[in-house]
């Protein structure tokens, strides 16, 4: 009897529901009014025109030019005069020649061989080693001097050689590069 009662009351609460639901004619209808209004309140929209990009013409440059692509490839390309970029660099080439001091030499089986201090070290060369930073090589070394031979770019991307030396000092701390 219990069931009867439960399957009774849940039936005629759905009725009740649904009954409800079909009453609501004037919301349906504002609901309609609206869908309408929302439809037609849409403007038309004009397509936006597109303005063409003013474009920048550099300012025509008399002089030297810093970032010439030419230019920038001559300074790659070492040529017959430029240094040999691909050998390996020695000790000494990470130094400028003020810092380097020349403190001796001897002549060693027919040779001779130069001493140069560089922050209480000192290193031993010999004609044709490296040293400073403009790709220097040593030509000479006499018992007063070492004669260097360095390579320099000028301004036009070509190499230019110059002649440079070390000369000895006697208190080992003092350096006179003459170029």
């Amino acid at each position: 009897m219990m069931q009867f009662n439960l399957r009774t009351l849940g039936l005629l609460g759905t009725c009740i529901l649904l009954s409800a639901c079909s009453e609501h004619d004037d919301l349906r209808q504002w609901m309609s009014n609206v869908k309408q209004q929302a439809i037609k309140s849409y403007p038309e929209q004009e397509v936006p025109s597109v303005n063409a990009m003013a474009t920048y013409t550099p300012p025509s440059f008399v002089g030297l030019q810093a970032f010439n692509s030419e230019r920038l490839k001559a300074g790659r390309q070492t040529g017959d005069n430029g240094p040999n970029m691909s050998r390996p660099k020695e000790i000494l080439e990470a130094f400028g020649l003020e810092k380097l001091a020349y403190v001796g030499s001897m002549v060693k089986g027919g040779k001779s061989v130069g001493f140069i201090k560089v922050d209480d070290h000192i290193y031993t060369v010999n004609v044709g080693n490296y040293i400073g930073q403009d790709f220097g090589r040593i030509v000479a070394i006499r018992p007063d001097q070492i004669v260097i031979q360095e390579m320099v770019e000028d301004t036009d991307g070509s190499w230019q050689h110059r002649e440079g030396n070390i000369t000895r000092s006697d208190s080992a701390n003092e350096t006179e590069a003459t170029k």
